[in-house]
């Protein structure tokens, strides 16, 4: 079988960039609505007919007709800026649509990422709680422990194997999500520290109206208000003009003389009408309807703004927080985890503790490492929702 390869971020990220199927099927979604843009110009089917019989005379006459209906221009420029704001919000949707790529991506490396730093820290434990393991083997042998002591180790040997176990099956998992993300032939696994690399700058929330969200709650309230104005069009009259030619066979008075006129002589004539939506009851529903949209999305555009900018302050915070946290333990907390894992085996080896007080004490540096890892998936969650929120 093909090995996986390991992969950095920026290149995960480049190969979702322009070429996955969510943006293609996004693109493609615009195009179409790009290709309905000339069907603005919607003007009704063009009306021929034709008519035999007896018209004027015993003879049989034929005639030939052809009509159109049109509406005044004003209504074709409505329906086409409905349709142009329609094509513009499909545009952002492909921005909206990459940054949740991109922020999915990040969330699955990184995922993928701290579950190889728990095994590594589950690994640790066990070769830790292994090596006692042995030496309480020796221990009851020789009559110096007993039988308590020799199942704790054993026990805690099996919780570790145990959740070894469990963890190779989360990061499978987490590796067919990054994989499927990826949409690519290769395999891969992701190759990063555990901390994403991110500086904290001040908060900026002049940019909050120009992010993709934004801008598409302000689109569709821009296509919504188009919709109304199109709608509201439909009460103007609508025009038609037509071509008639017809024979008229027969004896007709000519300058006050007969004279006869065979089928080969035809007559014509030109129509014009006009439509007039005298019941528009069903006109103005629609068009109450659509300013009733159209009033809608501006506020949830306005929500929409409001709701950014909630969102984009609490993960700002979020990310203080968590780097708070990371600095104690960076600076402190794994210092005091590792001089307690040293210090307890010094006194375990010189007997001046027993192995249940040795394993208490490795379990709190083990659970500080522990929560220490915590506190990084946390910050690195905060900060790939920071980002996505700020369309980076």
């Amino acid at each position: 079988a093909q090995q996986p390869q390991t992969i950095t971020l920026e290149e995960a990220l480049s190969r979702v960039a322009n070429d996955h199927p969510r943006i293609k099927l996004a693109q493609l979604q615009a195009l179409a609505r790009k290709q309905e843009i000339p069907s603005a110009f919607n003007l009704p089917k063009t009306n021929i007919d034709a008519d035999y019989g007896q018209v004027s005379s015993i003879s049989h006459d034929t005639r030939f007709g052809i009509n159109q209906s049109f509406s005044l221009p004003v209504v074709y420029r409505a329906q086409r800026k409905a349709l142009e704001a329609a094509y513009t919000a499909t545009t952002i949707n492909i921005q909206l649509t990459r940054q949740e790529l991109v922020a999915a991506v990040r969330h699955s490396f990184y995922q993928y990422v701290q579950l190889e730093s728990r095994r590594q820290l589950l690994q640790y434990a066990d070769s830790i709680y292994g090596l006692f393991e042995s030496r309480s083997e020796l221990r009851f042998e020789k009559g110096a422990a007993n039988i308590l002591e020799q199942t704790t180790a054993r026990a805690h040997r099996q919780e570790i194997s145990n959740q070894l176990q469990m963890l190779e099956v989360d990061m499978a998992l987490v590796s067919k999500q990054f994989n499927f993300l990826l949409q690519d032939s290769t395999d891969y696994i992701p190759r990063a520290t555990t901390r994403i690399s991110w500086q904290p700058d001040k908060l900026d929330t002049s940019r909050i109206a120009h992010l993709p969200m934004a801008e598409l709650a302000a689109q569709k309230a821009e296509q919504a208000r188009y919709q109304w104005e199109a709608e509201r069009t439909q009460k103007l009259p609508e025009f038609s003009i037509g071509y008639n030619n017809q024979s008229l066979i027969g004896v007709q008075q000519v300058a006050g003389a007969e004279q006869y006129f065979g089928a080969g002589k035809r007559f014509s004539y030109v129509t014009a009408g006009i439509s007039i939506p005298i019941f528009s009851r069903s006109i103005a529903a629609k068009a109450a309807a659509a300013k009733t949209d159209w009033q809608h999305s501006k506020e949830e555009a306005e929500y929409t703004i409001s709701q950014l900018q909630t969102a984009i302050g609490q993960a700002y915070d979020n990310v203080r927080k968590y780097t708070t946290g990371l600095q104690y333990y960076e600076s402190k907390g794994l210092g005091y985890a590792d001089q307690m894992i040293a210090t307890a085996d010094e006194e375990f080896k010189a007997g001046e503790i027993d192995y249940l007080q040795w394993v208490i004490l490795v379990d709190q540096a083990i659970n500080i490492r522990t929560a220490y890892l915590n506190m990084l998936e946390q910050y690195n969650t905060a900060v790939i929702e920071l980002l996505k929120l700020n369309n980076q």
